[in-house]
């Protein structure tokens, strides 16, 4: 379960790449690499400066014009995902 008041670190091991306005994650543990869209590329920029996921969700919602519902649903998915895949993991409170 995503926590929105949480914060999220990069794991270690996870190395990125611009290519055009996108991010391109390669995970040296697992040998897996993901491409990232424009909103998905924002989201982990954001999670690189520390930004909690509520945070987040702010920042998007207001430069995107999109309802907050419909966007804390992608969000999380994204941010589980990412979790699933150990890219990212919670900070101990």
């Amino acid at each position: 379960m995503i926590n929105f008041q949480k914060l999220y670190s990069i794991s270690k091991g996870v190395y990125t790449q611009e290519l055009d306005g996108e991010i391109i994650l390669l995970d040296s543990n697992g040998e897996h690499y993901f491409n990232l869209n424009e909103i998905g590329t924002k989201i982990w920029q954001l999670l690189e400066t520390g930004k909690s996921p509520q945070q987040i969700l702010e920042l998007i919602k207001n430069e995107y014009s999109v309802e907050e519902i419909n966007l804390r649903k992608d969000l999380t998915t994204f941010l589980k995902e990412l979790s699933i895949r150990c890219l990212i993991y919670p900070l101990p409170t």
